[in-house]
């Protein structure tokens, strides 16, 4: 019955989404086979549904989010995130089978993916990064691929349940190249890298550049 309403609701979402938001899909090419972890800005609860149905229905993907683990006492939510094989995790103090489910998730050639904000932007603009997503780029040694969402905050901003119809995109950047060092990298400095990568997806390429080169972060839409 759970997989039955999981399913469903991602229908619903997708069909929301793709047919009254008119979502538009940018890049979607750069996403090839995994194993990869997917790093993206995190604007509404509909992001990890999108993500989810995007990559199963368009490219075939399983993908596996890291998820709080106060949404899995949710009544509503919780069923969601089993039903989207999410890994529930402990955003203070990550425990040992969180990171070894992540890691097994890698192993088996699928993709890991993180909202390294953490929780959704209040505002619609890019939050620092928490370090989760540098901790298993450095030690699984996988592409990162960044991704920007565009609109979802508009349609489903945080401290509302009742959606808003709003065009919204998703656009995919390339890899982020790892550091070339004989020297560990820091998780200060890979998470540094993360979020640029994500806020380069947030703005035009020119606007995404200079804004970078200042130490910026563009808003998203």
């Amino acid at each position: 019955m759970s997989a039955f309403c999981g399913r469903v609701m991602e229908n619903l979402v997708w069909f929301y989404l793709t047919k009254l938001c008119r979502l538009k899909l940018t890049n979607i090419e750069k996403i090839g086979k995994g194993p990869f972890i997917l790093v993206s800005n995190h604007l509404s609860h509909f992001d990890w549904l999108l993500l989810h149905t995007l990559f199963r229905k368009e490219l075939g993907l399983k993908t596996f989010f890291l998820a709080k683990e106060e949404l899995f006492e949710s009544p509503l939510l919780g069923w969601m995130v089993r039903h989207g094989e999410s890994i529930p995790v402990n955003r203070d103090r990550p425990g040992k089978q969180s990171i070894k489910r992540s890691m097994q998730v890698l192993k088996q050639g699928h993709i890991l993916a993180l909202f390294p904000e953490g929780t959704r932007s209040p505002d619609g603009t890019l939050m620092a990064g928490l370090s989760g997503a540098a901790f298993f780029w450095r030690n699984a040694k996988v592409p990162v691929i960044p991704v920007g969402l565009h609109g979802l905050y508009e349609v489903l901003p945080k401290g509302r349940w009742l959606p808003k119809i709003h065009p919204c995109e998703v656009r995919v950047g390339a890899p982020i190249p790892f550091p070339e060092s004989s020297e560990k990298p820091d998780l200060e400095t890979l998470t540094d890298l993360i979020m640029g990568g994500i806020a380069k997806q947030l703005a035009p390429a020119a606007e995404g550049e200079a804004l970078l080169a200042k130490g910026c972060t563009p808003a998203a839409e």
